[in-house]
């Protein structure tokens, strides 16, 4: 965004200069040279530029919605730890490293809890003993990370979804509106650009 509002400063003319900006393609584009009121220019001089996403929102938006054994989930979390701003990274890596160890257990319900939780029940074969057992994990948890490279973080909610199969728990989660957080990322860029450039901002297309 720097770049692109540095290089239209640079570059732009008191009067024709206009700005564009395609929502489907999440795309501006400067045409410095663009036509004044009766007088047709060539839009020859043109400069575009699309906010690239960020890689963590990319990985979360990767693997959105869909299905997970319980050590591959332990294994995400851990991976993206740091993305993860409620609950505190400690709580949820104890979380990841209890399913990584009860990778052999049997589970036998999944409930809600009053605090936000969900607690599993499982049976467990310790030294020939059966054993049972709970772990809880939060029901949803709180993203601190950028839509767009080098742009502002958001809290983005997660719902974590869950369903047992023949005693194995299979996870997935649910990113809250991420369009909402896309789209405020976007008009947060489209702000920038109008305000530090002063060229008009249209929205859509603009034809040469």
């Amino acid at each position: 965004t720097d770049s692109f509002i540095a290089y239209v400063n640079g570059f732009k003319l008191p009067g024709p200069s206009r700005i564009s900006f395609d929502g489907e393609e999440e795309q501006f584009m400067a045409i410095i040279d663009y036509h004044e009121t009766e007088t047709p220019a060539w839009c020859e001089h043109t400069a575009t530029f699309k906010p690239r996403r960020s890689v963590e929102f990319d990985t979360w938006m990767a693997t959105n919605r869909k299905q997970m054994t319980q050590v591959d989930f332990a294994r995400f979390l851990e991976d993206n730890m740091p993305d993860v701003v409620e609950p505190n990274s400690a709580e949820l890596l104890q979380v990841a490293l209890t399913f990584e160890a009860k990778k052999s257990v049997e589970f036998s319900s999944g409930v809600r809890l009053n605090n936000g939780q969900i607690q599993f029940q499982y049976d467990e074969v310790v030294r020939g003993t059966a054993q049972k057992g709970t772990i809880e994990i939060p029901e949803q948890f709180v993203l601190g990370i950028s839509i767009h490279v080098n742009g502002p973080a958001y809290r983005i909610p997660v719902r974590l979804r869950w369903r047992l199969q023949e005693g194995k728990v299979v996870f997935w989660y649910e990113v809250v509106r991420p369009h909402r957080f896309i789209e405020d990322a976007l008009k947060e860029i489209r702000g920038r650009v109008a305000t530090e450039t002063a060229v008009p901002l249209l929205a859509g297309c603009i034809g040469e």
